[in-house]
């Protein structure tokens, strides 16, 4: 017996509880089985089971059986050894001392290792099965125990094989781990090689000019095909490393560092799919990591709650007031000449309309780049989520999980006054009750990521619809310049300035890459130019010039067709229904329908049958008499306009109905223009309306460089429907060109110069 004199290797903790309490005739074979257990005991935790200062201190112990299990003891002495404690202290000093003593060293009694010196022995935290055999072995109860010293070391055994099956399981993981790394370093050079392709097929794209023969468009097309062939390459690479990991993790799904590389690399991959607007993949990836991270490292990542502040600023002279002396050289709006269209890298004589350019300085309502802002504390703040609605439309309602800031108090919406000048009577985006969240400066406020409305309101300044998109993790700094009520003239609304999605739509086959200019504000018209407004600069002209009138009103083509009569002053007249039944036959014989119309004309329809030479020459009339700058919108400046910052589909959302906009079937008696109040849902984030149908609107820039004398024209049109409608969409036409579909707006720079990506 292993019990020989009473102890074990010159110890009693070794002996089973029924000898150490004096009863000699229940030894038996289970007593051995607990000796075992004891060894094991020790084995895993350096440490036999029971210690004392005397052998009857420690039997009293081994009488009452109350063993520290394995796995806590080791936990301690882990403790206490990572800390520096004095039990780890200890033991170095006596390994020490066992070094002096004997030529060969110590070793682990479980491992086998041979400590550094100075160093002590951490055992290996204790498996807990292995402890389950420990504890089973040594229960004080003998019928608890193994019934043989053969169950005993089956037992053991079948921890062993469990362990051969675990270490196999590791390797294989740990080879699918290596074969994800190659994967992907592959992964990531079909990324940079594609990369290097699409800026090498840009810059052949913008020195190949459309009208080269196939020859010269070569490397164009070969460049086409190796980037369309590196996509489909980079697809099939993305699911490989992938599969890797998952294979790896079948075999250990303890394996942190495989499962760590697993998680990041779908993360990757998951703001990817979400930066390429790939709903399908990101949901799936998002469903992966949550299943895959147990520990929720991930949680508040996939939350994506990022920081909002503003600030309200001020400029500190009175220029749009008073107005200045503008240089004539001064004159910018995103690298286009704001009075002529005339892009600004080409000379005034290459230009149609350089006439409308001053050759000296002018005095003009509008800023300089000399001009300073100064912060203007102060202003109140309502916040709102942009949510979609029952009625599929984006519309601002109380922004849930966000918390107002510390102290502040106030009334659910603005006054009255304000909401009156931001928002039109039948508006159906005017809202309710908003978070109140104090006066700028807002500093660091705490919100979800999405898509924001702010309402800015300061008594003496014109109010601000403010668009913000809060980005995953990002921390959204916004700075508004607030304007004086007289300073924005009537009818036109703030569309602030700021970084915002320009272009990118792919579901159209022509738009743009998706690019994130920023530009300055701008004051925009909430309507198109109306056949009243126009009539009245019409008229003003035919005082000193009839012939000149005519040859500027509405017409079917560029020299003819002219759909509003002239009376015998020259003074022109909108040919509507009533005025058609008032009118002589000779009035009356003069005056005509707008192509394709199947209605008369009516006074509050936008303008149509007109050049973008006719547009800018009122935008010139109404700058006459206001001295304000009034232009034409430059393309870059409608599309923020029509989509604000998130870089939605239309002005009013993400979704299509013919009741949103006029457009080919949004009546039931046939397609035709409509005035411009009779479709509300037809209204951007910033209150302009009219953006996605009824009429295009030519705009101040010209398509392209190969395009000198043209407008391009933006926004959808009565008799249009499918992608014509999408925001993103460009039209384009000669300047002295005039069509049944095409109208245009006004716009007021607050400043002679407005910065923005040049297109």
């Amino acid at each position: 017996m292993l019990t020989m004199e009473g102890t074990v290797l010159g110890t009693p903790a070794y002996m089973p509880p029924e000898q150490a309490d004096g009863l000699v005739s229940e030894v038996d074979a289970r007593s051995d089985i607990y000796s075992l257990g004891a060894i094991l005991y020790e084995i895993l935790t350096s440490r036999p089971p029971f210690e004392g200062d005397s052998h009857v201190n420690i039997l009293a112990k081994v009488v009452s059986g109350r063993i520290t299990p394995p796995s806590k003891l080791v936990s301690e002495m882990r403790k206490s050894f990572e800390s520096g404690g004095a039990r780890a202290r200890e033991g170095a000093a006596g390994f020490e001392k066992e070094r002096a003593g004997h030529d060969e060293l110590p070793r682990h009694p479980a491992t086998g290792a041979v400590p550094a010196s100075g160093a002590c022995f951490c055992p290996e935290p204790v498996p807990a099965e292995l402890e389950r055999i420990v504890l089973k072995a040594m229960a004080l109860d003998k019928k608890a125990r193994h019934a043989s010293v053969r169950e005993l070391f089956e037992d053991v055994q079948t921890f062993l094989d469990g362990v051969k099956e675990r270490e196999m399981k590791r390797k294989h993981a740990a080879a699918h781990h290596g074969n994800a790394s190659v994967l992907l370093c592959r992964l990531r050079d079909a990324s940079a090689l594609i990369d290097e392709k699409k800026r090498a097929l840009a810059s052949e794209t913008a020195r190949v000019q459309p009208w080269q023969p196939a020859a010269d468009k070569a490397l164009l097309w070969k460049l086409k095909r190796e980037v369309r062939d590196t996509e489909a390459l980079l697809r099939s690479l993305r699911s490989a490393p992938e599969a890797e990991y998952v294979k790896g993790l079948t075999f250990d799904a303890e394996d942190r560092p495989l499962l760590d590389d697993f998680l990041e690399f779908c993360w990757e991959g998951f703001l990817a799919a979400e930066k390429d607007e790939n709903p399908r993949e990101s949901a799936r990836l998002a469903g992966v990591i949550s299943e895959f991270d147990a520990r929720g490292r991930y949680a508040s990542r996939m939350k994506g709650d990022g920081l909002l502040s503003l600030a309200s600023v001020a400029y500190d002279c009175r220029c749009l007031e008073t107005g200045r002396d503008v240089d004539p050289g001064e004159f910018d709006m995103v690298g286009v000449h704001p009075l002529s269209g005339r892009p600004l890298d080409l000379p005034v004589e290459t230009w149609h309309l350089r006439e409308l350019e001053p050759g000296s300085p002018s005095r003009i309502r509008a800023h300089g780049i000399s001009c300073r802002k100064e912060p203007l504390e102060g202003a109140d703040l309502w916040l709102y989520a942009l949510a979609e609605r029952d009625d599929l439309t984006l519309g601002p309602v109380f922004p849930k999980g966000v918390e107002a800031p510390r102290g502040a108090a106030g009334p659910p919406s603005p006054p009255a006054k304000m909401m009156n000048l931001l928002y039109e009577p039948d508006s159906r985006y005017r809202p309710g009750a908003g978070l109140y969240l104090g006066r700028t400066p807002l500093r660091e406020l705490p919100v979800p990521m999405g898509s924001y409305l702010v309402l800015v309101c300061m008594e003496g300044r014109f109010p601000v619809r403010v668009h913000v998109k809060v980005d995953r993790l990002a921390h959204e700094e916004v700075c508004v310049t607030l304007y004086g009520e007289d300073e924005v003239p009537d009818g036109f609304l703030v569309v602030p300035g700021g970084r915002f999605v320009y272009q990118g739509d792919r579901s159209l086959p022509l738009s743009g890459p998706r690019l994130t200019p920023e530009t300055g504000d701008i004051f925009f018209a909430r309507y198109e130019v109306t056949c009243t407004e126009y009539l009245e600069f019409l008229n003003s002209i035919a005082l000193h010039d009839p012939e000149g009138a005519r040859r500027m009103s509405p017409r079917e083509s560029p020299d003819g067709g002219y759909y509003w009569p002239q009376d015998g002053k020259g003074m022109h007249a909108i040919p509507t229904a009533e005025w058609l039944r008032n009118a002589g036959e000779g009035l009356r014989s003069r005056a005509g329908r707008l192509v394709y119309s199947p209605a008369d004309w009516e006074p509050d329809w936008p303008v149509f049958g007109l050049s973008g030479r006719d547009f800018m020459r009122y935008a010139a009339w109404k700058r006459e008499a206001g001295r304000m700058l009034y232009v034409l919108p430059h393309e870059m400046l409608w599309e923020k306009a029509a989509r604000g910052v998130d870089g939605r589909i239309y002005p009013w959302g993400d979704e299509m109905d013919a009741l949103f906009c006029c457009m080919a079937q949004s009546s039931e008696t046939g397609m035709r223009p409509s005035p411009i109040r009779s479709f509300p849902y037809d209204e951007s984030v910033y209150g302009v309306r009219g953006l996605g149908g009824n009429a295009r609107e030519l705009c101040l820039n010209m398509p392209a460089p190969i395009y000198p004398g043209w407008h391009v024209s933006r926004g959808g049109a009565w008799p249009l429907m499918g992608t014509e409608l999408r925001s993103a969409a460009r039209g384009g036409s000669k300047a002295g060109m005039v069509n049944f579909t095409n109208s245009s707006r006004l716009t007021v720079m607050p400043c002679a110069r407005i910065e923005g990506a040049q297109m």
